[in-house]
């Protein structure tokens, strides 16, 4: 059932992150990063497990949408699903302290983790442009949405399962 609920949502996802027009000022681009979102949200739900099946599933579907390589969002959204592990620590109380504090994280491992396999693939990366114009507008809209798609996939964990899923309360 997860599994179901998982790809149907990371389908919906996918089509609102490559259809929505999102605005541009100069050569700042805002766009949301919804399936990165999905594999934290999912991944502080229902553990870092989850979340690797989570990052399997939207870095398939984000790589056959996508004219990097493919296994580039498979291999970055691997290494936002293993940042999920940090909630083991118990360093934090509740889940609105985690889901904040690991987005920036996420966002930025990430986007480093698609420059970097774009240069050692021979693909030119642009860093200044690209963190002055992708990373740092990635932060801002993702720090904003991550409760948003945390609190859905929470809300969805409830009706999947009648049992109290593994949330940070």
């Amino acid at each position: 059932m997860k599994l179901i609920v998982l790809v149907a949502l990371s389908v919906l996802l996918l089509f609102m992150q490559v259809s929505i027009d999102f605005p541009r000022w100069g050569f700042i681009a805002v766009r949301p990063d919804f399936l990165l979102l999905l594999v934290l949200s999912w991944g502080l739900v229902f553990g870092t497990t989850q979340a690797v099946v989570a990052g399997a599933v939207a870095g398939v579907l984000l790589d056959t949408m996508s004219a990097a390589p493919f296994g580039t969002h498979l291999a970055a959204l691997a290494v936002v699903a293993l940042l999920t592990t940090l909630r083991r620590l118990e360093l934090m109380d509740t889940a609105a302290a985690y889901i904040l504090v690991l987005t920036p994280l996420a966002t930025l491992a990430y986007y480093g983790s698609v420059a970097l396999l774009f240069t050692v693939s021979a693909r030119p990366v642009d860093w200044s442009a690209g963190v002055i114009g992708v990373v740092f507008p990635a932060l801002v809209i993702n720090a904003l949405l991550s409760p948003v798609i945390y609190l859905l996939v929470l809300n969805l964990a409830d009706r999947m399962t009648r049992r109290t899923p593994n949330r940070l309360v």
